[in-house]
């Protein structure tokens, strides 16, 4: 049935995106014709190549969380319709999956050549992890085999520990923000000496979020140095090459982390022993300073004796040398009137007037002529 008026191009496209309304779609093909406009908007097409049927794909380039390159093949979940200024019918694409090994290991490539390019991987922004840790950040699913493995091996090791657990999916199409969310909550909330991000063993597809690069990011930009441990020891993830430090599997993880009762028992000897050198060696070294002072300071003091003793000898010399008896020894004589005092001058004496004259060996008396 027509309408009674012709309708607008944008109410036709309208009319027709009505039946898609609310509809998303899950859909697997080969990517052709990947391309990124001016860093913004991405676009591909999706083809079957059975029927050589094929579907645009749009979306923004900071939803594209893995790498595509053409000839991949991936998995879209997306909103069908059709585009209001091309008029063309469009997928708005808002996850993709790689879909088969292949796939998923040129994925993995991409994101890791992307990733290494940026320095995310280098050993000098790695960090070590604590000794003994005392607050301990855990993500992972309750429900995995591999956070039980890594928690028998916790319970066995350093006591005292605290735990805060976050759980998450570790698979799915959630897994990857659920992942990443958690490691900003437990950086935001609490102060941890280290995260524990665990899982078990799996498929490459079971393995996705790990080698995703939104879960590549969140490791990286963690406060808290982050462990690894995922998969079997032969399972290597794009998360293992973020970790500040890789396990080869949960329970690895776990032995990483915390030392034995034993461990901590030679370590605190060791210590002890560390400390018993330490303080022999500064009591020698003590020991040596102090003797060294003493040695200085007597060495000092007979020093300042003997240059005591020499001024001594030297006044007592210059008191002898000008003593009257040194006088009179170097052929001088001292001249005193009746009354005792000396006579210095000749205008001093009067005539009649008896004196004295003192020498070496006894006295002259005389008259003043």
């Amino acid at each position: 049935m027509l309408a009674a008026h012709p309708i607008t191009v944008s109410q036709a496209i309208t009319l027709c995106n009505t039946p898609f309304q609310g509809l998303t779609l899950q859909i697997e093909g080969e990517v052709s014709g990947f391309g990124i406009s001016r860093g913004t908007f991405v676009f591909f097409e999706l083809k079957d190549e059975e029927q050589d049927a094929r579907l645009k794909c749009f979306l923004m380039a900071h939803n594209l969380k893995i790498p595509l390159e053409d000839g991949m093949r991936i998995v879209v979940t997306g909103r069908p319709g059709i585009h209001s200024k091309t008029g063309q019918f469009t997928i708005t694409v808002e996850h993709i999956v790689p879909k088969g090994e292949g796939s998923m290991r040129r994925a993995f490539e991409l994101l890791k050549k992307k990733l290494e390019g940026e320095c995310l991987f280098a050993e000098e922004r790695k960090r070590a992890l604590p000794r003994f840790p005392q607050y301990v950040g855990v993500i992972s699913s309750a429900d995995a085999a591999g956070y039980g493995d890594f928690m028998r091996i916790v319970e066995s090791r350093l006591k005292g520990v605290h735990y805060v657990f976050a759980h998450v999916a570790v698979q799915g199409k959630d897994a990857e923000e659920e992942i990443s969310y958690a490691f900003d909550y437990l950086n935001s909330q609490y102060q941890l000496d280290a995260i524990a991000l665990i899982r078990g063993g799996g498929s490459i597809e079971d393995l996705h979020a790990f080698n995703s690069e939104t879960v590549a990011r969140a490791i990286v930009r963690s406060k808290a140095p982050v462990i690894v441990g995922v998969g079997h020891e032969r399972d290597v993830t794009i998360a293992d090459f973020c970790a500040d430090v890789r396990a080869s599997t949960p329970s690895n993880a776990a032995q990483l982390l915390l030392p034995t009762p034993e461990e901590v028992a030679a370590l605190v000897e060791m210590r002890i022993q560390e400390g018993q050198r330490t303080v022999s060696g500064r009591i020698a070294i003590l020991r040596e300073q102090t003797l060294a002072r003493l040695q200085s300071m007597q060495q000092l003091t007979t020093f300042a004796i003997r240059t005591k003793q020499q001024k001594v000898e030297t006044l007592i010399r210059t008191i002898t040398a000008l003593s009257p008896q040194e006088t009179l020894r170097r052929g001088y004589s001292i001249t005193c009137k009746a009354d005792g005092s000396l006579l210095r001058t000749t205008a001093e004496a009067k005539a009649g007037e008896a004196l004295t004259t003192r020498l070496l060996d006894g006295t002259i008396t005389s008259t003043v002529v």
